[in-house]
């Protein structure tokens, strides 16, 4: 399963059967299959909880943000060292698949060895990579998108139910264990924040092309 994403990629590159869809599609496949996988190894003990949990996090929050990004007309590729990523974690699987067969053949105990510390080596550099490729994609992504990241206040205006309501009480909370600035302190702030809000706000609407979108939660935030 694993040689065969290279496979469909290379066709689909050769004869220019390359679609919004596919681009899609072909990660979220990498990530089904992985964590299938990973879920197995996990319910028979032999991989930690917690690297799953770094693994699927990663792959839930890149998954969305490329779902937003489909819903604003655009779409962020994969880069080579998110490929690599998914390389490394189909070779860590396979290094585990190596270690369990050597302890269920009775092989010696230094091969034993040799093989564990690879399988754990794999796993810390996997892990790793999943991390780097995951900050990578926010930071990529809130780059071509930052206008819309702020005025959707940080991505809370795509709530499907109540999304000004629920900008706003996001905001009491963060505001909750925030320091006490003094008066003139805060007063700046609301003012540079109103004004910058209501540029996004205007953009956002301009490239909507709605007069008000539901998405732009950035008011209820000031």
């Amino acid at each position: 399963a694993a040689l065969t994403d290279s496979c469909d990629g290379y066709l689909a590159r050769r004869l220019g059967a390359e679609t919004p869809l596919g681009t899609f599609l072909d990660p979220l496949a990498d990530k089904i299959l992985v964590g299938g996988a990973l879920g197995c190894l996990w319910w028979r003990g032999i991989v930690a909880g917690w690297v799953i949990m770094i693994i699927l996090a990663r792959d839930v929050v890149v998954t969305g943000l490329r779902t937003l990004t489909i819903r604003q007309g655009r779409l962020i590729k994969t880069t080579w060292i998110a490929k690599a990523k998914t390389v490394a974690q189909f070779v860590w699987i396979y290094a585990i698949f190596a270690w369990l067969l050597a302890e269920t053949a009775g092989t010696g105990a230094f091969i034993g060895m040799v093989l564990w510390w690879l399988m754990t080596l794999a796993t810390a550099g996997v892990v790793a990579l999943t991390v780097y490729t995951g900050v990578d994609y926010v930071v990529k992504w809130m780059q071509s998108s930052w206008v819309h990241f702020f005025a959707t206040g940080c991505g809370v205006g795509y709530t499907p139910f109540m999304p000004g309501t629920a900008a706003s009480a996001l905001t009491v909370i963060v505001l909750w264990f925030m320091p006490v600035l003094p008066v003139w302190l805060s007063g700046a702030c609301l003012l540079l924040l109103t004004g910058a809000a209501v540029w996004a706000a205007g953009v956002v609407a301009r490239q909507v092309g709605a007069p008000d979108p539901s998405i732009v939660v950035i008011d209820e935030v000031v």
